[in-house]
């Protein structure tokens, strides 16, 4: 039998969705070839074998594809990744594209991003926005270690500066003492108690820091709308700048009090929030994003954009508070 024939039977055997696909990458790393060249004829040498034994070990346990060959394709980069941080997912390329938006429309020049990990939503954004500066926070220094290599990969590590904290520290105003025109942030979202329900490439290799939300998902969602209000800066007659966040629907936990209970998003004069229901384990399967601006009373249309209409309309999902 073929190496890659082989490749493809261990793959499937051990229920890899894309077992073809993920043979050809794995042979393509321990070869040096191009994915596309990869088919039933290629020979390999003991060398390259070790190298695709490793890596066909580590994937058969379920470690994501992107932490066995070390990065993961993001918006129109390659980034490191590592156990050390979450690995990149496409719903998130919808954060940084409406944030280039924003940024281009309002002329933005700094921005905070709260939960680095690997750097592949602020430092797209750099790369794309070459008068943006941005200071990138995560508690975990080593996912920092990975922030900075991407960072200087990409060629803007002298635009970004790297805090080590946390957005439930107490002296987090101490560290982070500047204000923003936007802030953008995907936070752990998942319920405490759905953590043993994750894909084991997930909850066996993500950061447990990346995943867990509290016991309603919300804790971040909660915490971040509160501190952002002395964060976010005040920019002409728009009397505020922007916070932009992935709000998963990973259940259907925030259509009801949940919700709710975000009210610190009133602290914000002009806040917008993405809104992005993850509805499949297949990343190729996602809704439409919607984002809707915050205005607080000042919105003229808040009772068209409440909860319980937009929930009630099989659309994307978005919510005003």
């Amino acid at each position: 039998m073929n190496i890659y024939q082989e490749t493809i039977n261990r793959l499937i055997k051990a229920n890899i969705s894309s077992p073809r696909l993920e043979a050809r990458i794995l042979i393509a790393q321990a070869t040096g070839l191009n994915s596309n060249e990869i088919n039933s004829s290629i020979i390999i040498n003991d060398e390259e074998k070790s190298k695709l034994e490793s890596m066909i070990q580590e994937r058969v346990k379920h470690k994501p594809l992107d932490k066995v060959i070390g990065y993961k394709g993001f918006y129109c980069y390659n980034f490191l990744t590592s156990v050390d941080v979450l690995s990149p997912r496409p719903d998130t390329e919808i954060l940084v594209e409406e944030a280039i938006r924003i940024i281009k429309e309002n002329k933005s020049t700094n921005l905070l991003d709260l939960g680095t990990g690997s750097g592949c939503i602020v430092l797209s954004i750099l790369a794309q926005c070459k008068d943006m500066y941005a200071t990138a926070v995560d508690i975990s220094d080593k996912a920092l270690t990975i922030a900075k290599k991407n960072a200087k990969n990409l060629g803007v590590y002298d635009r970004c500066r790297f805090v080590n904290a946390g957005w439930f520290d107490t002296d987090f105003n101490d560290k982070i003492e500047k204000t923003y025109d936007i802030i953008v942030s995907n936070p752990p979202y998942i319920p405490t108690s759905d953590i043993e329900t994750l894909e084991p490439e997930v909850k066996n290799f993500d950061p447990m820091l990346a995943l867990d939300g509290g016991i309603d998902g919300l804790d971040s969602y909660k915490q971040i709308a509160k501190i952002s209000k002395d964060k976010i800066a005040v920019m002409g007659s728009s009397a505020g700048g922007h916070l932009c966040a992935l709000l998963s629907t990973y259940t259907e936990r925030i259509e009801g009090e949940g919700v709710d209970s975000l009210d610190e998003t009133d602290y914000l004069p002009n806040a917008q929030i993405l809104c992005y229901p993850v509805i499949s384990s297949d990343e190729s399967i996602f809704h439409k994003w919607s984002y809707m601006s915050l205005l607080g009373d000042k919105y003229p249309d808040k009772e068209k954009y409440s909860p319980e209409r937009l929930v009630s309309e099989n659309t994307p999902r978005a919510f005003i508070w």
